[in-house]
């Protein structure tokens, strides 16, 4: 029997039972001795045939696949088929690396979540911080269910991110939280791999290339108006909005501030490790226009600002009586960066109010706003309306003033 070169076989009937016949494609490379028997020769021969025209196509492989084998790659290419360049090796070596037989514990996407949540509350992560990252992640378990966190790529966590329809500096936060997760993820060996580590980050990524964009801060007429708002309808936000504005701290800060920590005498707020963003203790100056404020309401002890869903409602409220209507992102302390700066002509010293102990550069990335000297001195001038037309001239001359006009000042005293 003429048997192909490519292929040669065997076809013989079977000495123990002569109605049957036998395949034989002899030995192969890698071992194996495929063989197969029928009940005719009509069966055997047209299986032989389609062997032989499957190692022409695609190898002597082919013979060690089953028929079941050969099934199961049909119904992977069909799943694969939509996807661009996706082919079984690709798949299969996912498989292995993020598989159930990779070696690692498999989890879903809740569980991480749920046991990540945990893992920051016993680390003692801020609760407003881990309410944070919930929000953030409560969205990325919207999208992907409950499926393993070992089937999730960076492909699909970048689809993700791009159609949040966030700015850029929201996607990066949302992509760190992420990142955080499968880095956690990583550590109890659920993922072999932290998807999002090696994933490009260029302009793709981060969304299209805009312009800067300068933080904004209040116009002082309004920041006045906020005050005197406050002074008639809700004193008890008066000592917060003081502080935010003339001092800078951030409404976490705020809302966690005790009295003890306000020392009138010495001028300055102390912000201790358990209120500061960093944990990291500071001391912010009192300016005088800040002492006035808050020298008719002080106290010996107690929380400064309304606790609780009374400080928002407070402070909703004297908005709508000042008329402001678009608050800025951070604009107590955003203005009063921009005003200090100003006036100060001091990045460094800003920089340090503010706690940023790394430099100025994000007092300039996130804090510099455009402010004119004229208006920085109008900001620190603004006084409580119970002050003194005498004592508004004599805190004048004690709140920071432009360079300018303290050299003003000391030439009409020369002259005097």
């Amino acid at each position: 029997m003429a048997r192909p070169r490519s292929a040669p076989y065997r076809l013989r009937k079977l000495s123990e039972d002569p109605e049957r016949w036998q395949v034989d494609f002899g030995l192969l490379p890698s071992g194996k001795r495929p063989r197969k028997v029928f009940d005719s020769e009509k069966e055997a021969r047209r299986w032989a045939e389609r062997k032989q025209l499957q190692i022409r196509r695609i190898g002597v492989k082919a013979l060690q696949l089953k028929d079941e084998e050969l099934i199961d790659a049909a119904e992977a290419l069909e799943i694969i088929s939509d996807l661009p360049n996706a082919t079984l090796a690709k798949a299969a070596r996912f498989f292995v690396a993020h598989g159930e037989h990779s070696g690692v514990e498999t989890r879903t996407v809740p569980e991480v979540i749920t046991e990540y949540l945990q893992e920051a509350r016993d680390c003692n992560l801020r609760p407003r911080s881990i309410e944070d990252i919930r929000n953030r992640l409560t969205r990325f378990q919207s999208t992907f269910g409950k499926v393993g966190i070992h089937e999730v790529t960076a492909s699909a966590v970048n689809s993700w991110l791009d159609g949040l329809g966030l700015s850029a500096v929201s996607i990066k936060h949302y992509r760190f939280v992420a990142h955080g997760l499968f880095g956690y993820a990583v550590e109890r060996g659920y993922v072999s791999a932290n998807p999002l580590t090696s994933a490009r980050r260029g302009r793709k990524r981060s969304g299209r290339i805009e312009d800067e964009r300068l933080p904004e801060a209040l116009a002082v007429d309004d920041v006045e108006r906020l005050l005197r708002a406050a002074e008639k309808s809700y004193p008890r936000m008066v000592p917060a909005l003081a502080i935010g504005f003339f001092a800078g701290l951030r409404t976490s800060e705020l809302r966690q501030l005790d009295w003890s920590a306000i020392d009138l005498g010495k001028r300055h707020i102390t912000v201790r490790p358990e209120v500061a963003k960093r944990r990291r203790q500071r001391l912010v100056d009192i300016s005088s226009n800040l002492v006035k404020w808050l020298r008719s309401c002080s106290q010996k002890s107690g929380p400064v600002a309304p606790a609780g869903a009374a400080y928002r409602y407070q402070f909703d409220r004297v908005r709508t009586k000042a008329s402001i209507k678009r608050w800025p992102v951070n604009a107590m302390r955003h203005t009063f960066a921009s005003c200090h700066v100003v006036h100060w002509e001091n990045e460094a010293k800003t920089a340090f109010q503010l706690g940023h102990h790394r430099g100025v550069d994000v007092l300039v990335a996130h804090y510099r706003a455009l402010v004119d000297r004229e208006d920085a001195a109008r900001f620190w001038r603004i006084l409580p309306s119970s002050a003194s037309a005498s004592s508004d001239r004599q805190t004048s001359r004690q709140v920071p003033c432009s360079r300018e006009e303290a050299s003003s000042s000391r030439k009409k005293l020369q002259n005097d």
